[in-house]
């Protein structure tokens, strides 16, 4: 009995030290955000961007990366808050957006899947792109849809754009190669991801409080 309550306080040591570095890392990605230091669901306000956002932890139970469309499932659902359409990032990135979500569980669409587009723009230059994966290396994810007349160089930050299911500003990878022109007068870039998707354990699940009411503006806009 004394030996399994020891046991508990060391996984627990873990795992709260594990949450504290994670909690340390969202505050570098977020420097224009005041974040809540708990262990539990991570409040953020965004005071440029007037937005809201909840960070829930999870942690990863099946994950693949070697498939053409790849899925993760966390241990958080429904009974959590969770719901479809959440984005998932950890530590060094962006993981996915979640598709699917039973009381305890969620399934999320990673960003390793041919149906995967996420928003980004390069650092220094604030340009747009898309964001895919060909479906050969788990490192290496493709860029399209930046103008051609913009200056590229290896070693750029890529990071998320806010326009999509991901808080701004969030660093995701960096530019292997400068790209070439697609005949639309933009170029496909390739890019290396700063995390490993192997080595995940725990992630968080993004709320963004005000993300109904903007799609539900812009779906009105478009009737």
């Amino acid at each position: 009995m004394q030996r399994s309550k020891i046991e508990s306080y060391l996984n627990l040591k873990t795992t709260n030290e594990a949450l504290a570095f994670e909690n340390s890392q969202l505050r570098a990605q977020l420097k224009s955000s005041q974040i809540s230091p708990n262990l539990g669901n991570i409040k953020v306000v965004d005071s440029i961007n007037h937005q809201q956002y909840i960070f829930t932890p999870a942690h990863i139970v099946n994950n693949t990366t070697t498939r053409r469309d790849n899925y993760l499932t966390l241990d958080k659902g429904s009974s959590d808050g969770v719901q479809n359409g959440m984005g998932v990032i950890f530590s060094k990135g962006v993981l996915g957006v979640v598709k699917d979500v039973s009381p305890h569980f969620c399934i999320v669409l990673s960003i390793l899947h041919s149906a995967s587009r996420v928003s980004v723009r390069i650092k220094h230059s604030k340009n747009l792109g898309s964001m895919y994966w060909d479906g050969v290396n788990s490192q290496i994810l493709s860029i399209r849809d930046v103008p051609s007349y913009v200056e590229i160089k290896k070693g750029d930050t890529i990071e998320t754009s806010g326009f999509s299911f991901f808080p701004q500003g969030i660093p995701i990878g960096t530019i292997t190669d400068t790209g070439t022109k697609n005949g639309e007068g933009s170029l496909i870039l390739t890019m290396k991801l700063l995390g490993d998707l192997n080595k995940l354990d725990l992630v968080y699940i993004v709320k963004d409080k005000y993300l109904v009411e903007k799609l539900n503006l812009e779906t009105s806009a478009e009737k």
